[in-house]
């Protein structure tokens, strides 16, 4: 277990600075979870080459008990609420194999969908989107655009993850401030910021100079990390 979230860990950063290379002056907001487990479900049915590159996220296909527990550990919140679906939707013109609808079906609790991409995209997209809004409850909508998927697509990965709850620290919306927030080592702008004074888990690394802050939940089973460059680190460094 110790191994795989190592693995996980690694998996997120990568993933991260491949993204933050098309996107070095925007926000990218992704879930490393929703990659990993998404991922997971593809390499069941995956073999040869594809099957290797893959594992080497997860090292080994236990990554597939890994998310089992990972998944029983989340649910075990009673104050938060937590939506996390994966979804697979192929084009009509390549079908599932039916032992590997069953696998799928019994070990992530996931129904592949076929869709005709080929000759109505646009009804395709709808009904993705559809799918993600009452998986979530209504807290994701109209998450495709009209640009995220073309008619030469055959399979379509969606994984959605909402979370609603508590903090054992809540921020008070009469503390929001407008203060200063630097973009990078010779930008800034003021904007609306929370503020909170309290008692937190508080860590500091090196190299890069950041600061590490842990905001737990209501319950102490999740946990919000925010890591804060020093005051002399851009947060290009921090990427790096």
């Amino acid at each position: 277990m110790d191994s795989l979230s190592a693995a996980n860990a690694h998996f997120c950063f990568d993933v991260f600075k491949e993204m933050s290379y098309d996107h070095t002056v925007e926000n990218v907001f992704f879930s490393p979870w929703g990659l990993l487990s998404t991922l997971a479900v593809v390499l069941f049915g995956a073999r040869g080459n594809s099957a290797s590159q893959m594992e080497k996220c997860g090292q080994d296909t236990g990554v597939h008990s890994y998310i089992q527990t990972l998944l029983s550990e989340i649910g075990k919140s009673n104050d938060s609420q937590i939506h996390i679906a994966s979804g697979m939707f192929a084009d009509s013109g390549r079908p599932f194999l039916p032992k590997y609808l069953d696998c799928i079906e019994q070990l992530y609790k996931v129904k592949p969908e076929v869709l005709d991409f080929k000759n109505n995209v646009e009804e395709a997209r709808m009904q993705i989107n559809s799918w993600v809004e009452n998986k979530t409850k209504g807290e994701i909508k109209g998450l495709l655009s009209s640009k995220d998927i073309v008619s030469s697509d055959q399979l379509v990965l969606v994984n959605a993850i909402s979370f609603r709850g508590n903090w054992k620290h809540a921020f008070q919306k009469d503390q929001t401030k407008t203060m200063t927030f630097r973009l990078d080592e010779s930008q800034s702008k003021p904007v609306q910021m929370m503020w909170l004074q309290g008692r937190f888990k508080l860590g500091s690394i090196k190299q890069p100079q950041v600061q590490v802050l842990e905001v737990p939940d209501a319950e102490g089973y999740l946990s919000m990390v925010i890591v804060l460059p020093r005051e002399n680190v851009g947060l290009g460094h921090v990427k790096g």
